[in-house]
């Protein structure tokens, strides 16, 4: 990355700065997206929030990580409440992976991550390999969206 000028890196299971300084000593101005996915990842993002890199709740594992399902609501409420900034990731709309129509926990489940605060959100591998896929979620994002009155 160093040698062809590539600066933006996304580092997954971000749980101490000395993971980013890992990065940094390699790729100096390194420009970093924290993945957020365990409790020791919770645990840092409460304590240094946006202060080495943009957060990112990396839904997906820590989904499993928070030992109770549950759980991942509060996660995403640390995650948002550390860093206003916060990127969201994995299982959004992935019934648009199967199905034409969106199915309405999909719907509410961004609706939801909207009322947090959440701005960012990153689709995953289902919805992104499919042309139609990808373009359809971004249109239900946008819908969505508007109905909180962001654009």
């Amino acid at each position: 990355m160093k040698s062809v000028g590539m600066k933006k890196v996304m580092l997954s299971y971000v749980e101490s700065p000395d993971d980013i300084m890992e990065v940094q000593d390699l790729l100096p101005g390194a420009e970093l997206v924290l993945k957020i996915e365990t409790l020791a990842g919770l645990a840092y993002s409460r304590k240094y929030g946006p202060k080495h890199g943009r957060l990112m709740a990396a839904r997906g594992d820590l989904f499993i990580e928070v030992i109770r399902p549950h759980k991942v609501i509060s996660a995403l409420k640390t995650i948002i409440k550390a860093d206003p900034q916060a990127m969201v990731a994995s299982r959004i709309f992935d019934s648009l992976a199967y199905q034409t129509i969106p199915e309405n926990a999909d719907i509410s489940d961004a609706a939801f991550l909207l009322a947090l605060g959440y701005r960012t959100f990153m689709f995953g591998d289902r919805i992104c390999f499919q042309r139609d896929s990808i373009i359809e979620a971004l249109n239900l994002l946008s819908a969505v969206a508007a109905e909180f009155d962001i654009v």
